[in-house]
């Protein structure tokens, strides 16, 4: 699902809106996103370049999985000025992060529970 913002439409592996929208006639905006995930395999410098277009818009939570590290990095408190979010956070592998919507938190997840079994 692509996610409209300012100039661009990227496509988070994993988006939270907020509206009840179907999106068969648009894609989410600004305003009804409140968590995008990339899930980073080969793809971890791409994922951490959509940063600055995710900061910029003003999204508030920006989640990359790094799959190869185990690890979740939690992007907060976006600077749209600057084009990147002042707080991250890397959570990792036997950790749980919390879900926080709209500023209230409405649960966890495991980070384990995003991971691949360990081989």
């Amino acid at each position: 699902l692509a996610v409209s913002l300012y100039d661009s439409e990227p496509e988070p592996d994993l988006a939270i809106v907020r509206a009840t929208s179907d999106y068969c006639e648009h894609h989410p905006t600004t305003g009804e996103i409140g968590l995008v995930v990339e899930v980073a395999d080969t793809s971890l410098s791409r994922d951490r370049l959509k940063e600055s277009i995710y900061a910029q818009a003003d999204l508030p939570t920006y989640w990359i999985v790094d799959l190869k590290r185990r690890q979740v990095e939690v992007h907060t408190s976006p600077d749209v000025a600057g084009r990147r979010y002042q707080e991250v956070r890397v959570v990792r592998e036997d950790e749980k992060i919390p879900v926080i919507l709209d500023g209230q938190s409405i649960g966890e997840i495991a980070v384990a529970d995003f991971l691949p079994p360990v081989a």
